[in-house]
């Protein structure tokens, strides 16, 4: 009788442990927005064209704003798809699915009508179907994400609340060393929510420590482990919020990386949601850190963007309607060479501004507008404070021209657009080498006859949203 009571106890422990319950607690941080553009303090008001537009931060005001922020959308459109393979026409194939591209336009003007930010966003998305959709992102998202944009530049005075999850150990006297690492995260959190920020990287970074240690024993394949699959999950969850979260950014992209390889499927599915919480972090953190070299070329272009080279061929659709479609958009300068394309993407660094572009310190953006019109980019505001958008030939067409190839024509008028066989030779022009969602490539011919090069390759890459 007494060895079954004691089988029984055994029994219940042993049940008691394998039972560990992995609970969290949501924890709210408010972290205080860098902005990007050098506006003068006196910035304080807004107006907007849409209700829910914004700019978080700055008070609204219908008269007078120191900033005037207007947005403007364009219905959807479909295109086919290209998906031959260093091929021209011939390479193109409709799949059976219906391809879309939407556009919308924010622009933002101070108290005397100047531009100082202009973009063009181009959603794309695949539907069953061949309708037409209404629009591919309600006009409530889409605010909501222009206005994440607008806050992000202009506003000093906005704090976003970000949300994070801690994990502990329901009901386990066995895993006290998690759980205190648990406290200290929410002590920390506390801290950080009022400004005590070196106190709560200290907690933070001995709760990192403690969880790093109890890794050690971990056994994934071992469900009466101590520290199996479900509670080594929840700690790699607690060390990538606590990384992101003293900035240790390097650390938490590659714990992502492993964690997701090494733990679950299923756990892969959230790290979207850290990856997205660390790119604010580090956005925060490059625009503190490079005030006085700020510029938003990097925050725009991928460190890991590459060009493309002379092996890729070409790409592009063989209409003028696909082609005029997927220019839509703002397109940032990352590469200019002279007559040929590159013959290896190897030691490319897109953060070689200079360098990469000629060494000319001015160009920046191609707006291309949906309504046929366009701005060409000049200068910086928040890189030296000079920049010019008052295009000269603010008109923009695509045609077939010679030899079969797709041009894109630039005017002073719409009328000289209207026949462009005719107005050729007249008409800024350039060849349409590349393109698809992401590149363009442009080959300009060179109009200085006492240059070196015959003409230019003109590398541009899409500028999306950098904070969704």
């Amino acid at each position: 009788m007494k060895s079954f009571i004691t089988l029984i106890i055994t029994l219940l422990i042993t049940l008691g442990l394998n039972a560990q319950s992995v609970k969290n607690t949501r924890v709210e941080l408010k972290i205080k927005n860098e902005r990007i553009f050098p506006i003068p303090d006196t910035v304080k008001t807004y107006s907007s064209n849409n209700t829910h537009l914004r700019v978080r931060g700055l008070e609204f005001a219908q008269k007078n704003p120191d900033l005037k922020v207007e947005m403007r959308r364009w219905a959807p459109t479909k295109y086919n798809v290209w998906k031959g393979a260093n091929k021209r026409v011939g390479g193109l194939i409709n799949e059976s699915d219906s391809h879309f591209s939407e556009s919308s336009v924010l622009s933002i003007r101070d108290n005397e009508g100047n531009i100082l930010y202009h973009r063009v966003y181009t959603t794309f998305d695949v539907q069953a179907g061949t309708a037409v959709p209404k629009e591919l992102e309600p006009d409530l998202f889409l605010s909501h994400r222009l206005s994440n944009q607008t806050a992000r530049c202009f506003s000093d005075n906005y704090e976003t609340t970000q949300r994070f999850q801690f994990y502990y150990i329901n009901k386990s006297s066995n895993h006290n060393d998690v759980n205190q690492a648990y406290e200290l995260a929410l002590q920390a959190a506390e801290k950080y929510n009022n400004r005590e920020t070196e106190e709560s990287h200290n907690l933070f970074s001995q709760a990192i420590d403690s969880w790093q240690s109890i890794l050690n024993e971990k056994d994934l394949n071992n469900k009466k482990a101590r520290i199996n699959r479900k509670v080594t999950e929840a700690i790699y969850r607690n060390m990538v919020q606590c990384l992101i979260i003293t900035e240790r950014l390097d650390e938490a992209s590659e714990m992502i990386k492993n964690s997701a390889d090494e733990v679950s499927n299923i756990f892969a599915f959230s790290l979207g949601r850290y990856n997205n919480t660390r790119k604010h972090f580090e956005i925060n953190n490059y625009v503190r850190n490079n005030r006085d070299n700020l510029t938003l070329h990097d925050l725009e272009l991928p460190s890991d963007l590459k060009p493309v080279i002379h092996q890729d061929g070409r790409r592009f659709p063989d209409n003028t309607s696909d082609i005029t479609n997927l220019l839509a958009g703002s397109w940032r300068f990352f590469l200019i060479t002279e007559d040929r394309l590159p013959r290896s993407r190897d030691d490319f660094n897109v953060r070689n501004r200079m360098q990469n572009l000629l060494n000319d310190d001015e160009l920046e953006l191609l707006h291309i507008n949906p309504d046929g019109t366009k701005i060409e980019q000049t200068g910086s505001i928040e890189r030296n404070g000079k920049q010019r958008l008052d295009d000269a030939m603010p008109y923009w067409r695509v045609a077939k021209g010679p030899e079969g190839e797709y041009y894109l024509f630039f005017s002073y008028d719409t009328e000289s657009l209207e026949n462009i066989r005719s107005n050729f030779n007249q008409l800024e022009h350039a060849v349409i080498h590349y393109i698809d969602r992401e590149k363009l490539v442009l080959r300009r011919p060179n109009y200085d006859p006492d240059a070196n090069a015959d003409g230019y390759f003109l590398q541009l890459y899409r500028v999306g949203f950098f904070l969704d």
